[in-house]
């Protein structure tokens, strides 16, 4: 069994991790199905700008660097979430995924002590 504190300070750390999670969708009252996700890493600000070099951006990198620049926050502490970068066999994958840490029922294949 592993604490929610546990899973938080796990993820905070930047170490990768799988985890099972609740999907629920507020708006539209959906959920319940089980998301499982093998590899994931939070995804830090300056991981989401990183340049890479050799080449000149695309109009979609531009795009999204502007994006980043405007000064949002996103409330995680508030709304208990955290923004992970989903990985396959260790490379990332261009895919975002935010994950709702109260909603996890499974970590790194420990049940969660709320289930």
């Amino acid at each position: 069994m592993i604490t929610l504190r546990e899973i938080i300070d796990h993820i905070d750390s930047g170490e990768p991790f799988s985890c099972k999670v609740v999907a629920y969708d507020e708006k539209r009252k959906k959920g319940g199905s089980i998301i499982e996700y093998d590899e994931l890493r939070v995804l830090r600000p300056e991981e989401a700008l990183k340049e890479q070099k050799g080449r000149p951006k695309t109009e979609t990198e531009k795009l999204k660097a502007e994006l980043y620049n405007i000064k949002r926050n996103p409330h995680h502490k508030k709304h208990f979430t955290r923004n992970c970068r989903i990985y396959q066999q260790g490379h990332p994958v261009s895919l975002i995924r935010k994950i709702h840490v109260a909603l996890i029922i499974e970590f790194n294949g420990e049940k969660d002590i709320a289930v």
